[in-house]
């Protein structure tokens, strides 16, 4: 692909895109009362127990935590990103991002340890990376990122008292030629794949970041991305569940029965339903085992910070070389960055610190008087070895499932994972196919 050309429109992302104008996520609402336990009230799994409820579902979600935290929704960028359709194991990431993986303070590093799982988790992601099947993960994260990106909007209808979600795109910004004709490769696959991309010179980013000084060479603008404020979500949908929500609940075990699972065992006792739903991030992978599955998953660490005064940022922006994003927050930016693979017993990297605010200074010279001196944030994701998250039944068991391993894409999965959920758990064949995310792919 040659040189990008700036200010052309790679492709419209209108109802004739060929991933767009599918059939909606539905599915039939339960004829008969069911139950379900949904272990983490994240978004992933509150998203799972808001369509099951919505298919009229009787839900108990268990959180470890307290009912008024967030976990790592607190601090999260809040993307929502049918952009980022390449999964992270790639032939392309394989030949320079392992390089990139072994420096300290690199946008992704892994913090090595002697660890059987951690060693087993970067052999399967050479393998994935190696395998040829590429393209088709592509397709499937891509259809379940623009489902989601749909039911998000029914999201914001049951909650119409917060921020529907901003519809501005997404700005990919590059400080250098090279960094943009790297981007404009991903943009121009998009477009192929029907996403509305746009590539900008350096001027056509200063006017879509209106009153603020852009240092760049250019950049792409991807219009089917948004944003969401995540903690006020997370917030108002736990607070929906009233006492559906069982707060600083510990899962210490399962109770099984031939090819069911009968109750789960927690620091207040067990419990039991119909159904249960392992949807707590990485942790996931863990209490998966006593059932019998082992996923390929590695917790990653980001980072970021919270900056007041964020409203001057018109458009949320990722910086490319550097690997930050950027995105207002009403009066707030949040800023963020990285991804600590393994660093489950580490303490918070200075280096990985500092990269946040340099790359971000770098590209937004007036952030260097921005009150810097904020709390950080880290935050745990769930990375499976292939870059697809995992959601489906556990194999032999008739009602047991998980949903978990969507990495950095945690929120912008959420809704189309819950929806996928929803309809299998309920006898339904969804409209997108779930079998490239099935527990034992």
């Amino acid at each position: 692909m040659g040189a990008p050309h700036p200010g052309s429109r790679l492709g419209d992302g209108g109802e004739h895109s060929p991933l767009c104008c599918g059939r909606p996520l539905r599915g039939g609402a339960a004829r008969v009362k069911r139950t379900a336990i949904v272990v983490g009230a994240g978004l992933v799994g509150l998203g799972v127990a808001a369509e099951l409820m919505r298919d009229g579902w009787q839900v108990t979600v268990l959180e470890q935590g307290p009912a008024d935290g967030v976990g790592t929704s607190h601090g999260n960028a809040g993307m929502l990103v049918p952009s980022h359709f390449v999964p992270l194991a790639t032939m392309g990431f394989l030949k320079t991002g392992l390089r990139m993986m072994l420096k300290r303070g690199a946008p992704v590093t892994v913090r090595w340890r002697p660890d059987a799982d951690l060693l087993g988790w970067v052999t399967r992601f050479t393998l994935s990376s190696l395998a040829g099947d590429e393209q088709a993960r592509t397709q499937a994260l891509l259809r379940l990122s623009l489902a989601s990106r749909d039911q998000w909007e029914r999201w914001a209808d049951d909650f119409s008292h917060l921020a529907r979600p901003g519809g501005q795109g997404l700005m990919m910004i590059a400080r250098t030629a090279h960094g943009l004709e790297e981007e404009a490769e991903v943009g121009h696959q998009g477009a192929r794949l029907g996403l509305d991309v746009e590539i900008l010179d350096a001027e056509g980013v200063r006017r879509r970041q209106p009153g603020l000084d852009v240092q760049c060479e250019g950049g792409l603008w991807f219009g089917n991305d948004a944003h969401v404020a995540p903690h006020e979500w997370v917030q108002a949908m736990r607070l929906s569940l009233g006492s559906n929500l069982v707060s600083d609940t510990k899962v210490l075990g399962w109770q099984l029965s031939g090819d069911r699972w009968t109750g789960v065992k927690t620091n207040h006792g067990a419990m039991s339903a119909d159904h249960v739903v392992l949807a707590s991030g990485f942790e996931s992978a863990r209490m998966a085992r006593s059932l019998g599955v082992n996923m390929a998953i590695q917790p990653g660490r980001g980072y970021g910070y919270t900056l007041p005064g964020g409203a001057r940022l018109t458009t949320p922006s990722l910086l490319v070389e550097d690997r930050v994003s950027l995105t207002p927050m009403g009066e707030t930016l949040r800023v963020t960055s990285g991804m600590e693979i393994g660093a489950t017993h580490q303490a918070p990297d200075p280096a990985r610190v500092a990269h946040i605010r340099a790359g971000a200074e770098r590209v937004f010279p007036s952030l260097a008087s921005a009150d810097w001196d904020q709390s950080l944030w880290t935050g745990w994701r769930p990375l499976s070895a292939d870059g697809l998250p995992y959601i489906g039944r556990v194999p032999n068991l008739g009602n047991a499932w998980v949903a978990t391993g969507h990495g950095m894409m945690g929120i912008s999965l959420a809704a189309g994972t819950g929806r996928i959920l929803a309809d299998l758990m309920g006898g339904h064949w969804p409209s997108l196919d779930p079998e490239p995310f099935r527990l034992d792919r």
